[in-house]
Parts: structure tokens; C-alpha cells; sequence
């Protein structure tokens, strides 16, 4: 159709290309794109916005979401709408987690299956354990994340980049997410315990019992490898440089 012809002329009269994954870089590729002008560059996070704002102590976020200082938060960031395959993640948390009080889950968003998750969490009696704070003003994501322990991106396909993952790295959070290239290109070797095969429920029930001991060193790592690798002001001194190249 009209469309693909006018794509397809734009990808392939460009000086260079710059898909957020490997799986699209491939698809450019298709198009009679040049590889040489193909150069994949994950989302990332504003490094203002995250490393150099002041933000208040974990304790004072946690009181905000009603949650005490000995509690271990897990964590998902968006919004409640069916391809984030919300309602198996409460099923994984409560098969991991259930009759744990200490141990809660936050919700952050807000969506269409959010009285969906609320009636889960009943059914699945993990009610006192789901936090829904609603959705979180991008400003206040950085100083939300302080309360965190682990970052979830519960599904992802093959074409993403979620930002959440990176805003996760960028807060130093261990991060369990989908065993597939876009988190994999992206996470440091010693995260791989905490992916999870995304066909395989019971893999996703192991990788957040697996988060809920990990060493409190892979947050740390996360967090210098975003802070080298995955901001929009490294991303625009790169572009710079092949631009300019």
C-alpha cells in the first residue's frame, strides 16, 4: 500500500537508521536498507531526570504508600492493559509470595482491567499484598522507584524497548523480565538468573522467588551500566557522531 511505499522510500533514502531492537533493525534490513547505515539504540532515560534530581528517603515513600521499612516491594510501572499480562503476574506473585505480608507487589498505573486485578487479587488472596497507587506523574517516577526492590516488565515482544526497563536500571533495581533479546541485549550477564521464559509460567514464579534473594550487588551494576550506556544524552552524542562521521 501507500504507506509501506512511502516507509520504504524514507528508510532506504536515509543517511542512517536507528531502530530501538535488533528484531526491527531487521526488518529495516528487509527493506534493502544497508546494514552499514542500520545502528541499533535501545530506549533509555533522561540522566538529568534520574541521577542528578534530589528525591526524598525510601522510608518517606514507603509511608506515602502505606508500606513499612521492613517490607520488599516489587514493582511494575505502566498502564493495566492486556498485553502486560497483568493478571499472570498476580498469579505468579501469589504462587511465590501468598501468606508473605511482608512481601508486596505495586501496581503503578491505571487502565481498563484495573477492577480486574483488584477481583485477582481477591480470588488469588493476595489482597493485603497488592498496592495500587495509580499512575505516577513522570517527574515523581524516579523518587517512586527509592521504594523498590525489583522492577517487573512482566511481557514483552520481540519489536520493544520498554523504558520501564531502563528506568529500573537507572533507580538500581535487579530487574525480572522476559528471556528475550530486547531485555537480554540490554542486562548485564549477572541478571540472566532473572529472566523468565515467557511460555513458561512456572519459569516466572522461579525468576521472582529468585529476585526476592538476589545479591544486592546486581542493582548497583544495573544502574552504572545505564548510567554508561542508556541515556538520551549518551543516545544524542552517538547520533551526533555517526551523523557527523
Amino acid at each position: 500500500g501507500l504507506c509501506a511505499r512511502n516507509e520504504r522510500r524514507v528508510l532506504v533514502g536515509a543517511q542512517a537508521v536507528f531502530p530501538v531492537s535488533r528484531y526491527l533493525a531487521e526488518r529495516i534490513l528487509e527493506q534493502g536498507v544497508s546494514s552499514s547505515r542500520i545502528h541499533v539504540m535501545p530506549n533509555g532515560v533522561d540522566a538529568a531526570h534520574f541521577f542528578e534530581r534530589p528525591r526524598r528517603d525510601r522510608e518517606a515513600v514507603l509511608r506515602d504508600l502505606g508500606l513499612e521499612p521492613h517490607d520488599h516491594v516489587f514493582a511494575f510501572v505502566g498502564w493495566f492493559v492486556p498485553w502486560h499480562q497483568l493478571e499472570r503476574l498476580l498469579e505468579a506473585f501469589a504462587e511465590g509470595f501468598r501468606g508473605r505480608p511482608n512481601r508486596k507487589l505495586v501496581l503503578a498505573g491505571d487502565g481498563p482491567l484495573r477492577g480486574q486485578l483488584i477481583e485477582a487479587a481477591a480470588r488469588l488472596g493476595i489482597t493485603n499484598q497488592l498496592v495500587l497507587p495509580g499512575a505516577v506523574k513522570y517527574d515523581n517516577i524516579p523518587e517512586f522507584l527509592t521504594s523498590v526492590d525489583v522492577g517487573v516488565v512482566p511481557a514483552v515482544n520481540a519489536f520493544r524497548s520498554p523504558i520501564k526497563l531502563f528506568e529500573y536500571m537507572a533507580a538500581g533495581l535487579p530487574v525480572v523480565g522476559g528471556d528475550v533479546d530486547a531485555l537480554r541485549s540490554v542486562l548485564p550477564a549477572e541478571q540472566r538468573s532473572l529472566l523468565f521464559d515467557q511460555e513458561d509460567f512456572g519459569d516466572l514464579v522461579r525468576a521472582l522467588k529468585a529476585a526476592d534473594g538476589a545479591s544486592g550487588e546486581l542493582g548497583p551494576v544495573n544502574q552504572e551500566l545505564c548510567r554508561r550506556l542508556y541515556t538520551y544524552q549518551n543516545h544524542a552524542r552517538s547520533i551526533c557522531e555517526i551523523m557527523e562521521g
